[in-house]
């Protein structure tokens, strides 16, 4: 009597698998050329940080494109070297290089009262915000008790408060701060009061130029002449006329 095999071999694209007769001992498939050294352990923890629980306005401030761009942009700050620079490098360097006792003490004396404080933390997180967005053509402003994002042509009106609140706590945390800290009540407030102060834009007063926003580019009106410039934020030019296809 002829023998039967349990199983066939079966050549599918880049892998060979084992299909089973039987639905006992079924062999898992592994790609050929696969590098096993290249498959991380903590695949599964990434995947569950990804699907971490977000609010309702986080994920509204993700899909507003220019904020989430300003977001990805974000590192964590060493807030005291942000704030001295290379004075702070050096008094570490000298904490780590001494041995003399009393010496290393007054170091370190100097080194706790160089500590950036909680609000001294939210002033530099506002300020490296501010700058990290006009360095990818992007800015946030504060004007008549409206917040505005200047999108590369034009300021745009964020009529939502707490879309703008949610997306500071955001900022916070992806700089560095601890964000069941930043999340607190108290916190919302200081953050937005610190970018209200420092991202008032002044109201434009000139009666020098006219300026009119197209889509390729800003109309100037100076002394009877005019021309035809690149777009700045520092126009101010707010809202946009349907009609006519042009911002002022």
């Amino acid at each position: 009597m002829q023998e039967t095999n349990n199983s066939e071999n079966v050549k599918n694209g880049n892998s060979l698998e084992i299909v089973e007769k039987s639905n006992e001992n079924k062999v898992p498939v592994i790609p050929i050329g696969l590098n096993l050294n290249n498959i991380s352990m903590n695949e599964e923890k990434k995947e569950k940080d990804n699907k971490k629980f977000k609010t309702p306005m986080r994920k509204e401030v993700v899909k507003v494109g220019a904020l989430n761009n300003i977001l990805k942009v974000l590192e964590p700050i060493d807030f005291e070297h942000f704030a001295y620079g290379d004075k702070y490098q050096i008094l570490e360097n000298d904490y780590e290089s001494v041995s003399d006792y009393e010496t290393k003490n007054e170091i370190k004396s100097k080194l706790d009262d160089m500590k950036i404080s909680f609000d001294g933390k939210i002033v530099i997180v506002v300020e490296n915000m501010l700058s990290k967005s006009e360095d990818i053509g992007l800015s946030l402003g504060f004007l008549n008790n409206n917040i505005y994002l200047f999108n590369g042509d034009y300021w745009k009106e964020l009529v939502y408060k707490p879309l703008i609140i949610e997306f500071l706590v955001m900022v916070a945390e992806a700089s560095g701060l601890e964000p069941y800290k930043v999340r607190q009540s108290n916190a919302r407030s200081r953050l937005l009061e610190e970018f209200i102060s420092t991202c008032s834009i002044p109201e434009n007063k000139s009666n020098e130029e006219i300026k009119i926003n197209f889509k390729n580019g800003t109309y100037v009106f100076n002394n009877g002449k005019g021309k035809l410039r690149e777009f700045r934020k520092d126009d101010y030019l707010f809202w946009y006329n349907r009609q006519i296809g042009c911002f002022f």
